[in-house]
């Protein structure tokens, strides 16, 4: 069974979609519960022959109440009980969840390859999402950014506020490349923090578009800030502070060859699941690009 998502939650239907690997026909039925979801006709299907599929449709309604958080997870369990006509049925649970999250304020564009879907409220923003890796040939990642927002001698800053632990590479923090909409392109650099590897400046070495070497300072998990310059050229440079900028411990300065003159520039994460499915949260706060905090699109001083 898997469902269609996950995505912002209004009002809209899902697909729990069932196929038979060569039983018997036989009937199949769903259920749902932990959220407030309405299925739609029909509800069971009294026969699926062996090869066959068959879908199930239902409707879910966004809980009434203002959001307090930049993104909601609303859990789900669900249940399908099937079998060969006349045996006992047997059923099948899957969790998940579909989300409710706030919108992003005009100005910010978002691309994603692990599905990861994106919130913004005020000065906070959430991105959940999932993706087996980003290094070499594989680069799952998903970003809220800002087109042509990093050219030399500027600088942004991001504070991670949490980070779920999926892994000990997973990822989150500053992503900059000439096109972040396209996957492949040259100038990828991310300044990131891990769960178990520390802070981390990937970047692509040679201009093939993937991410290739890294540096790194262990030792140091969410929360920190972040702060990526970009020098003269293709050079960049990454820092961390662990006392909200006040200092600053450098990761270091690297090139990216390939890397345009003005690049996208926008906040990250991965999960970094190596496979397995798994999605994570992370919170991120204090977006700022040359000193100027932003939580409404193009930037405020606040």
């Amino acid at each position: 069974v898997s469902v269609v998502g996950p995505r912002p939650v209004h009002p809209k239907k899902s697909c729990g979609n069932i196929t038979d690997c060569g039983t018997p026909a036989g009937r199949f039925r769903t259920g749902h519960d932990e959220v407030d979801a309405e299925t739609s006709p029909p509800a069971a299907l009294p026969t699926v022959p062996a090869g066959g599929s068959g879908s199930v449709s239902w409707r879910v309604t966004a809980p009434a109440g203002t959001l307090t958080e930049p993104l909601r997870a609303l859990p789900y369990r669900l249940a399908v009980e099937y079998g060969p006509s006349g045996a006992a049925p047997v059923t099948v649970a899957q969790p998940g969840s579909l989300y409710l999250t706030a919108p992003l304020e005009p100005g910010w564009l978002t691309y994603t390859n692990n599905a990861a879907v994106f919130g913004q409220l005020g000065e906070k923003f959430a991105v959940n999402g999932a993706g087996n890796d980003l290094w070499r040939g594989t680069a799952h990642f998903g970003t809220v950014y800002r087109k042509g927002a990093l050219t030399p001698g500027s600088a942004v800053v991001v504070r991670v506020d949490a980070q779920d632990n999926t892994g000990t590479w997973a990822r989150c923090g500053i992503v900059v490349r000439n096109d972040l909409s396209a996957p492949g392109g040259a100038g990828f650099v991310n300044l990131a923090v891990t769960p178990g590897q520390g802070v981390v400046l990937s970047y692509d070495s040679n201009g093939d578009g993937s991410l290739d070497t890294y540096r790194r300072v262990t030792g140091v998990r969410a929360p920190v800030t972040l702060r990526l310059r970009r020098g003269a050229g293709t050079a960049f440079s990454g820092e961390f502070s662990l006392d909200d900028g006040l200092t600053w411990r450098s990761v270091g300065t690297v090139t990216a060859p390939g890397a345009a003159a003005v690049a996208d520039v926008g906040l990250f994460m991965t999960a970094t699941n190596g496979g397995s499915g798994a999605r994570g949260t992370v919170l991120f706060s204090r977006w700022s690009a040359d000193g100027a905090r932003t939580g409404r699109g193009e930037g405020e001083n606040k």
